[in-house]
């Protein structure tokens, strides 16, 4: 009886899960078209104001890069929202995560403050889909950033961002590691549920993004940090053969 219980409380969540999520879908729908079309208007309107004015000595640039910052900033929210709705399942290929990561992170710009260590010694392959495990690297280094260059901004640490790949056993994990000022015990058991975020802006999905993704490579995530003390971010997935053809 007690494992009957339980089994239907399990379906009972998966249901209401559900239903959330084809809501989420509905609404971010709705928000993206209502907002994206107006956002786009403000942008074209900045574009002619700043080039009217370029020669002009309003001194407007930094407000207008405030401006576009802002935008940019709201259609990230649009495409969480809408990421994170959606049933898309990812189209997995085997091949090396160390090549394709170090590809991804010579690709990437970080914030002058940051100094970037690699340590990708893994020598195994992961079926993936190169586009969505690319959008959990982009996620996953700007939280880091974000976290550690508001660190440095009071001197009490340097900025160091480690990317590293090992085995385990039939696992690859792959692991963020910043020297930021660490996530709280409080905060560890939240920063996977929807909608719940430590910054001033956003709507909280980026992680739950993140884990989301993992989990669809049949994956996992797991958190490792204390108050002051930096975080770790480690990804775990099966190995896998190189297929022929494989991502390049």
């Amino acid at each position: 009886m007690q494992e009957r219980t339980k089994e239907l409380r399990a379906a009972s969540s998966e249901l209401v899960r559900k239903e959330r999520l084809a809501t989420l879908g509905q609404v971010s729908a709705t928000v993206s078209h209502e907002l994206r079309n107006p956002l786009g208007t403000i942008r074209n309107c900045l574009f002619t104001i700043r080039r009217r004015t370029q020669d002009s000595n309003l001194d407007l640039e930094k407000s207008l890069d405030r401006a576009d910052t802002s935008i940019e900033r709201c259609n990230g929210i649009i495409s969480e929202l809408l990421d994170y709705a959606s049933n898309k399942e990812p189209i997995k290929q085997s091949a090396s995560i160390d090549d394709w990561l170090a590809r991804i992170l010579d690709e990437l710009k970080l914030p002058g403050a940051v100094e970037l260590r690699r340590e990708l010694c893994s020598g195994a392959a992961v079926a993936f889909d190169p586009d969505s495990l690319h959008q959990v690297i982009i996620n996953l280094v700007d939280n880091a950033c974000q976290a550690m260059t508001d660190e440095q901004a009071t001197g009490n640490t340097d900025a160091v961002l480690t990317v590293s790949t090992e085995t385990e056993s039939d696992r690859v994990i792959v692991s963020f590691a910043d020297t930021g000022p660490g996530i709280s015990l409080e905060a560890q058991e939240k920063i996977f549920e929807p909608l719940y975020s430590t910054k001033t802006f956003g709507v909280g999905l980026g992680l739950p993004l993140v884990k989301k993704i993992i989990e669809q490579h049949d994956g996992t995530i797991e958190v490792e940090s204390a108050d002051g003390a930096g975080a770790s971010l480690r990804l775990s997935f099966p190995v896998a053969e190189i297929e022929e053809g494989a991502i390049s």
